[in-house]
């Protein structure tokens, strides 16, 4: 298992960047700004969307393997009602709350600390939030634990508490692409599941659930929240023969297709354009209309948040 470390220089403090290799063919590179994966190779093939100017990920508007938070999703006007109270949080999509709105947590600078043993590297990262400096309640300690695992599997895990009743809801935003190739969409790419869809209006705001889903082949946009029926999630494509297990005790995840690209020059010396990688954001339902499920996404003040996803990268003949 190796580790490198490199400090890129930013105004006057750094990017720090954190690249763990371990001896499987698993290579993760992390930086502490957003908490979040810049690069993901497995088997040497490049399997998630990554800038190749450091600097691009500064104010990134696309959120590319990012720590989402406070709450992840859409949250409807960015107005929520709180122990019979009403906040008013800041808005970054039109008149909608994104990502934890305009102060998340994407676009903050984070402390890292490494541990490594035979089998595992982790790098934690650590966070303090004041009350309301995000325009959310509570002064909140959170951390983001990266581990790489010898056997080819990535752990992420969410630990959070607060001070006061909050909202908290965190994901990962890596854009995957299990082409080998970014040239290819990922209109080829399969997601095995079994769950209900949410359906959207026209802003992208949760309505209600639709319909059962079972299975899912990404031919067009997609962009909806499934609750799951079971936490396993299969990723895969009908061109090579590497796929991805994933297991999280989030409720459900967000699918998201990437139709709203920033055509910034990507490591492949491509740019991000559209259908070049899908997101799939393990979390709790957003919050719509009227505070539709916002229960999910409350955390009550010195109660612990605990979260994870689990990555698991197979190599096999036959996904038939």
């Amino acid at each position: 298992m190796k580790i490198l470390k490199e400090l890129i220089p930013y105004k006057k403090i750094y990017i720090e960047k954190i690249t763990l290799e371990n001896n499987s063919g698993c290579k993760l590179s992390l930086i502490n700004y957003g908490a979040r994966v810049v690069q993901l190779k497995v088997h040497k093939q490049d399997i998630v969307l990554g800038y190749s100017n450091i600097y691009d990920y500064i104010r990134d508007n696309c959120y590319l393997g990012a720590t989402l938070g406070p709450t992840s999703g859409r949250i409807h006007t960015g107005k929520v009602i709180l122990n019979k109270k009403i906040f008013h949080l800041s808005k970054n999509d039109n008149e909608n709350n994104l990502h934890g709105g305009k102060n998340n947590f994407s676009f903050k600078f984070w402390k890292s600390k490494i541990k490594k043993n035979l089998y595992k590297i982790e790098v934690i990262y650590k966070i303090k939030i004041k009350n309301l400096e995000d325009s959310y309640p509570g002064d909140r300690k959170i951390q983001v634990i990266y581990t790489l695992y010898e056997n080819n599997k990535l752990l992420i895990k969410y630990k959070g508490v607060s001070s006061r009743n909050t909202l908290m809801n965190i994901t990962n935003h890596m854009y995957f692409n299990l082409n080998n190739d970014f040239n290819k969409a990922i209109t080829n790419h399969k997601i095995r599941l079994k769950g209900q869809l949410y359906t959207n209006d026209n802003n992208h705001i949760i309505i209600k659930k639709s319909e059962n889903i079972e299975n899912l082949k990404l031919y067009s946009n997609f962009n909806n929240y499934i609750k799951l029926n079971c936490n396993k999630v299969e990723l895969s494509n009908t061109d090579n023969n590497l796929k991805i297990n994933i297991k999280s005790n989030h409720t459900g995840l967000v699918v998201y297709t990437g139709d709203y690209p920033n055509y910034k020059m990507l490591l492949s010396n491509k740019e991000f354009s559209k259908k070049m990688g899908v997101a799939l954001e393990f979390q709790s339902p957003p919050i719509g209309e009227n505070n539709l499920n916002l229960i999910q996404s409350k955390l009550n003040k010195n109660k612990f948040y605990e979260k994870y996803i689990q990555y698991e990268f197979i190599k096999c003949d036959n996904l038939n």
